[in-house]
C-alpha cells in the first residue's frame, strides 16, 4: 500500500502542483559526481540527488525512480535558502535555473547545472561559492554551504529496501535551493566564469576517472590584500541589499497598514535583518493590530462569535496554523475559515515538525526545527492547548448525553481562593411592621445561616511516550483527553450523588435527610408519593419568619430502575395513580426534569429537588474553571522528558461538593 509522507512543505497554503495524493517533502542532495558536457560561462555544475538512504525521513531512495524523474529536474528555480514555514518562495531570494539534469548510472545521481541570474541572492551565492571552492582546493576549512531540493514523492511504507521504506515515485521537483548545513551534504562541485575570475578548481573524480581542471583566463585575478579588502566590502553591500529586498517582499506580502510597515522597515532597514527577525517584527505588528481592531471591526459578512463580540480573521501565525492542523488531527472541529489548513499525517510528523527531534533523542533541535520561531516549550505548549480544547469539547459532548446530571440540581458557583467554602442562605424578614405617622422606622431583623465544604482536588498524569510518537500512536494520543473528561465528569458525578447516599450532617448538628427536617419519608415512589414530596417541601419554612417557602420540587432524581415510572409520574396525560383516565395529571411536568444519576444503586431511592434558580440546596464550587485543567511538562534535561524519555500530561481538577440547605431538598424511600 502506498502511503504519504508530508512535511514542513504540506502544510504550506500556497499554490501547489497537482499531487494526486502524494506530499511535498524536502530532501537535502547527497555529494556525488556528474558525468557532464563542457560547461558554458555563469554556471555552478552540482549533483541534484542521490540515491539511497535520505537523512533524517528514514527512507530509501531507488535508482530507477532517479532514472524515470531525472529529466523533473530541469528547468526548475533555485533560490537562496528555503523560505520559512508556510511561506512561499520570494523572487528577492531567486538566484538560477536548473538545466540540464542527466542521471548518472555509474554514481547513481541525477546531475546538472545551475545557471546564475543578475539577482542580489545569484551575486551573493556566486561569491561565496566560489571562496568555498578556492578554500576547500587549498586545503582549508570550509563552512557546510550546499543544495537542497523541494519535491513531491510517494513512499510504500509495507516495503523495505535495505530496511528502509521505499520511495516509489518523485511527482514533481519544486526548487533545488542553497543552504548552510545540508542534512546529507549536497555540494556544488565547480563555477565557470566567475565574477572573481579565480583560476583553476579541481573536480573530485569517481571510479578512476582522471582529474578534470577547468581554467578561466578571462578574468585576471591577483591575489593582493586590496582586492580582497574591496570582495569583502562588495560582499557585505549585496548582503545588505539583499535582506533589503527580502524586507521589502515580506512587508509588502503582511497585509500590515502603511504606517506599520514603515515602522517596521524604519527599525530594521539600516541593517541586515535575518529572515526569522523580520518574521518575528511582522507577528508583533500583526497582534498589536488585531488588539486595536478586535472590539470594533466585523469580516465574514458580520460574523460575530458567541460572546457576541466582533470577529477578526487573517492573522494566523505560523504556530496557529500548526495548532489548529494538530486541532484537525484530533478530531476537534474547525471554524469554516480554517477548513483549508492541511492536514498532519500523524503525532510523529508533528513531533518532527516542532522538536527538529528525527532520531527521538527527546531533546530539541532548533537546527532541523521547522516551525519558526519553535522553542523547547512548544511542543509542550500545543498539546497542553489542544487537548485542553479537546477535553472541554468532549466534556460537552458527554453533558449532553447525561453525564453532567447534577449542573441541573446544583447551584454552580466559581471562586477565588481555596478557602473553605461557606454556603450562606439568608433568612426571611417575615411581614413587614406598620408605620405610623410621623413615626420613626423600625430595624429589621436579618440573619443568615452557614453550611461549609472543603475542596477536593483530583488528578493524575499519563506519559506521552517517544515511542508512542514513534509508532505514530495518533489514535491512542487522541482517547487521553476524552478518557480524562469522562474520568473527571464521573468523578464530580460521584462526589455530588454521595450527598444524597451519605445523608451528611449539617451546621444545626441533624442529618440533611431528618424528621426535624421535614423533608424525609419511606414511601416508595408513586404518584401519590410524589403528591407528598411536593407538599412537605412547599410548606417548609423559611429561616427566622417561619413564613412558608412556597417552593415546589422542580426535578425527580432516580436510579436508572426508577426511570419509567419517574417519566409516567411528570410526563403521562393522566393521572397514573387512577384506575380509569378521567382525570387530568395535574402534576405533569416537562419530561426533563426526571434526572437519572448513575452513581444511585439504590433501585428504590429517589429524591425531590428545587429549582436552584430559586431556591438551591446544593452547591459545587470551582477553582481554575468549570472543567479540568491539563499541563504538559517537557523539559529536556531534568524530569521525566530526560529520564523516562515521555512528555507528562498531568489533569487537575479542583471542586468542592456541598449543601446550601435542607429545605429545597426532599428523600422518598432509601
Amino acid at each position: 500500500m502506498t502511503q504519504n509522507l508530508r512535511t514542513e512543505a504540506d502544510l504550506s497554503p500556497s499554490p501547489s502542483p497537482n499531487r494526486g495524493g502524494e506530499r511535498l517533502v524536502q530532501v537535502e542532495l547527497a555529494q556525488s559526481e556528474g558525468l557532464l558536457q563542457q560547461p558554458t560561462n555563469g554556471t555552478l555544475e552540482a549533483t541534484f540527488i542521490q540515491a539511497g538512504p535520505v537523512a533524517g525521513w528514514e527512507v530509501w531512495l531507488p535508482a530507477e525512480v532517479l532514472r524515470e524523474a531525472a529529466a523533473l529536474f530541469s528547468g526548475k528555480g533555485s533560490f537562496l535558502d528555503h523560505p520559512d514555514l508556510f511561506e512561499s518562495h520570494h523572487l528577492s531570494a531567486l538566484m538560477g535555473v536548473t538545466s540540464e539534469a542527466l542521471f548518472n548510472p555509474f554514481s547513481g545521481t541525477v546531475d546538472g547545472r545551475i545557471r546564475l541570474m543578475d539577482t542580489p541572492a545569484a551575486e551573493l551565492f556566486r561569491r561565496v561559492i566560489d571562496q568555498v571552492l578556492e578554500d576547500r582546493e587549498r586545503g582549508l576549512e570550509v563552512p557546510d554551504v550546499g543544495l537542497s531540493a523541494v519535491l513531491w514523492w510517494a513512499v510504500n511504507w509495507d516495503e523495505r529496501v535495505n530496511g528502509l521504506p521505499p520511495v516509489t515515485r518523485i511527482r514533481d521537483v519544486v526548487s533545488v535551493d542553497a543552504v548552510f548545513r545540508p542534512a546529507a551534504g549536497g555540494t556544488v562541485h565547480r563555477v565557470l566564469a566567475s565574477a572573481l575570475g579565480r583560476a583553476t578548481f579541481s573536480l573530485p573524480q569517481p571510479m578512476g576517472r582522471k582529474e578534470d581542471k577547468v581554467t578561466d583566463t578571462r578574468i585576471p585575478a591577483p591575489a593582493v590584500p586590496d582586492q580582497a579588502s574591496a570582495v569583502v566590502r562588495e560582499l557585505d553591500e549585496l548582503q545588505r541589499l539583499a535582506a533589503r529586498a527580502a524586507l521589502d517582499q515580506a512587508l509588502a506580502n503582511s497585509g500590515l497598514p502603511v504606517a506599520l510597515q514603515e515602522d517596521i522597515r524604519s527599525r530594521l532597514g539600516d541593517r541586515s535583518p535575518r529572515a526569522a527577525e523580520i518574521a518575528t517584527e511582522i507577528e508583533r505588528a500583526r497582534a498589536t493590530l488585531g488588539r486595536l481592531v478586535e472590539e470594533r471591526v466585523i469580516t465574514g459578512l458580520g460574523a460575530v462569535r458567541e460572546d457576541h463580540r466582533p470577529s477578526l480573521r487573517g492573522m494566523l501565525t505560523s504556530f496557529d496554523q500548526v495548532q489548529l492542523a494538530f486541532e484537525r488531527l484530533m478530531g476537534l472541529p474547525l471554524a469554516s475559515e480554517h477548513l483549508s489548513i492541511p492536514r498532519l499525517s500523524g503525532i510523529r510528523e508533528l513531533y518532527h515538525l516542532v522538536t527538529g527531534d528525527r532520531d527521538f533523542h527527546g531533546i530539541f533541535r532548533s537546527d532541523q526545527a521547522m516551525l519558526a520561531n519553535a522553542t523547547t516549550t512548544t511542543m509542550a505548549e500545543l498539546v497542553r492547548n489542544v487537548m485542553n480544547k479537546m477535553l472541554v469539547e468532549q466534556w460537552t459532548i458527554l453533558g449532553r448525553a447525561g453525564y453532567t446530571w447534577w449542573q441541573k440540581i446544583v447551584h454552580e458557583e466559581d471562586f477565588s481562593s481555596l478557602q473553605q467554602v461557606s454556603w450562606v442562605m439568608l433568612g426571611g424578614f417575615g411581614d413587614l411592621p406598620n408605620v405610623a405617622e410621623g413615626a420613626s422606622y423600625t430595624e429589621l431583623v436579618w440573619d443568615d445561616k452557614r453550611e461549609t465544604a472543603d475542596w477536593t482536588k483530583k488528578g493524575g498524569f499519563i506519559g506521552l511516550t517517544l515511542e508512542m510518537m514513534d509508532r505514530d500512536d495518533t489514535a491512542r494520543v487522541r482517547s487521553i483527553p476524552r478518557l480524562l473528561a469522562k474520568a473527571a465528569i464521573r468523578t464530580l458525578s460521584n462526589s455530588v450523588a454521595t450527598i444524597f447516599t451519605s445523608n451528611p450532617t449539617l451546621s444545626d448538628s441533624v442529618a440533611l435527610f431528618h424528621a426535624s427536617h421535614g423533608n424525609t419519608a419511606t414511601n416508595a415512589l408513586s404518584s401519590a408519593n410524589w403528591d407528598v414530596a411536593l407538599q412537605a417541601m412547599f410548606k417548609q419554612t423559611e429561616l427566622n419568619s417561619g413564613k412558608r417557602l412556597g417552593v415546589r420540587p422542580r426535578y425527580l432524581v432516580v436510579p436508572i430502575e426508577l426511570e419509567k415510572t419517574a417519566l409516567q409520574i411528570l410526563g403521562a396525560q393522566w393521572d397514573p395513580a387512577l384506575t380509569t383516565a378521567e382525570l387530568d395529571n395535574v402534576r405533569r411536568q416537562s419530561l426533563g426534569d426526571v434526572v437519572v444519576a448513575p452513581e444511585l444503586t439504590s433501585a428504590t431511592g429517589w429524591y425531590a429537588v428545587a429549582d436552584p434558580a430559586i431556591a438551591p440546596g446544593l452547591g459545587v464550587g470551582y477553582r481554575y474553571g468549570r472543567t479540568p485543567e491539563v499541563f504538559v511538562a517537557q523539559d529536556e534535561v531534568v524530569g521525566s522528558m530526560f529520564s523516562n524519555d515521555e512528555l507528562r500530561v498531568k489533569v487537575r481538577f479542583l471542586y468542592a461538593a456541598g449543601v446550601i440547605d435542607y429545605r429545597p431538598l426532599y428523600r422518598g424511600n432509601t
